[in-house]
């Protein structure tokens, strides 16, 4: 547990700092890397030692574990080709698909879950305060974080919501609501219309999920009204900060209109070219990857990744690779959805439908930026709360307690273990 705990301590360092590698003779290390070295080495000595159960995790989790064994056989594929960037580009974007199997593995209780939620919302704390800083010092929260930090807050709030639809306190009742107030107010004034595109998906999800729950239904269309007041009277008391948002939802209507998504869009059809010439399997994984702009900066030349999780997906794996992503969520859903059908309102019901909603809200804003760790902690989280819910791990649980506590088998234990050996003539 403390190992996914140490994760997302880690993680927090890099919201801020994400391209900050150690270096060390001719070799970068990522913050993220020893983690990952000993998730991997707990991971494989789990394996030898629980050959049945890390059988059961790779049988309930096929298309996970198949698209970690093509990133794994895309690593030593492309390392000789395109060297050290063929690995890192591995860990950095794709690594992180190795915590649900080592939450899976870890998580054993709710109590576990608990802590670890905690830790994240720590974490949403100090985004929150350095956003709150940067509202003091220069007077507005437009882009005062970076699109991986405002997403983190986004997702923390939907975990928030559950957690108070299911009457769960989280530190305490009066600081849950301001927490939950605060981040609102952060993630909806950002100007970061991925994270937005994201928040409306999960909004969508939210009313699919609860709509036959009229008293839940009523709250949410209350929240929304009052967004739709608040946000307008926001943008009347901050006209500087109200223009610039009003920029930003003008570029969600029309892209081209905005410097920043235009150029992600051309940027997205230059990449798409290079997509076409190997459309099935891909480039492999490496930093290989450029594209010439047009216009007014013609002939500049852009080396950053696509800004977008499927088309970054198709440059490295080609349809083999998205299609077992598609795969992968597909699983994900399906199975989390038949679980929380069978599941009695409470606490593991609640992390089920907060990974589903999390997770799904995601797949919006990845239409803009790539897949983020702190939606992969959300995953693992539903993943392991599926494992803890399902009537087989509870009785193997029951089973094992009862061995444990019941006092005639103890008894029977150290009679077997004190009778004398009988030697015969």
């Amino acid at each position: 547990m403390w190992l996914l705990i140490s994760f997302v301590l880690v993680y927090a360092f890099t919201i801020f700092f994400p391209f900050y590698p150690f270096r060390f003779g001719g070799i970068s290390f990522l913050p993220l890397d020893p983690i990952y070295f000993l998730m991997i080495l707990k991971i494989g000595r789990y394996a030898l030692t629980h050959p049945t159960s890390m059988t059961k995790l790779i049988r309930e989790n096929v298309f996970l574990t198949a698209f970690v064994a093509m990133v794994v056989l895309y690593v030593i594929l492309c390392t000789p080709i395109y060297g050290q960037s063929a690995i890192g580009e591995a860990r950095k974007y794709y690594f992180g698909f190795l915590l649900p199997w080592w939450a899976w593995i870890s998580i054993k209780s709710p109590t576990d879950f608990r802590r670890l939620f905690l830790v994240v919302i720590f974490i949403a704390i100090i985004i929150a305060f350095v956003a709150v800083a940067e509202l003091v010092m220069y007077g507005t929260i437009v882009r005062a974080l970076n699109a991986e930090a405002t997403l983190t807050l986004a997702l923390v709030v939907f975990a928030m919501l559950i957690h108070r639809i299911y009457k769960m306190v989280i530190v305490t009742p009066l600081v849950d609501k301001c927490l939950l107030l605060l981040f609102t107010v952060i993630v909806l004034g950002s100007g970061q219309r991925s994270v937005w595109l994201g928040v409306m998906f999960g909004c969508i999800l939210m009313l699919l999920l609860y709509c036959r729950r009229p008293t839940i239904m009523a709250k949410m269309l209350m929240l929304g009204f009052v967004v739709l007041i608040a946000v307008p009277a926001a943008m009347i008391m901050f006209p500087e900060s109200g223009s610039r948002l009003v920029e930003k939802f003008g570029g969600i209507e029309n892209p081209y209109s905005d410097a920043n998504a235009s150029w992600r869009i051309e940027g997205w059809e230059a990449q798409w070219k290079t997509v076409k010439d190997n459309i099935f399997f891909g480039d492999g994984l490496g930093s290989y990857y450029f594209w010439q702009r047009e216009g007014q900066y013609a002939g500049v030349e852009v080396k950053a990744f696509p800004h977008n999780a499927y088309l970054q997906m198709m440059l490295k794996f080609g349809l083999f690779g998205l299609l077992l992503y598609v795969l992968l969520a597909l699983e994900f859903f399906s199975e989390t959805l038949r679980i929380r059908r069978k599941l009695i309102p409470g606490p593991m019901r609640a992390y089920v439908e907060l990974g589903i909603i999390t997770f799904g809200a995601t797949h919006a804003y990845i239409l803009g930026y790539g897949i983020e760790q702190i939606s992969l902690i959300f995953f693992a989280i539903a993943i392991a709360a599926a494992k803890l819910s399902q009537p087989s791990f509870q009785a193997s649980r029951f089973r094992t307690r009862a061995v444990r506590n019941d006092p005639r088998i103890g008894s029977q234990r150290f009679r077997l273990q004190s009778v004398p050996r009988t030697i015969r003539p």
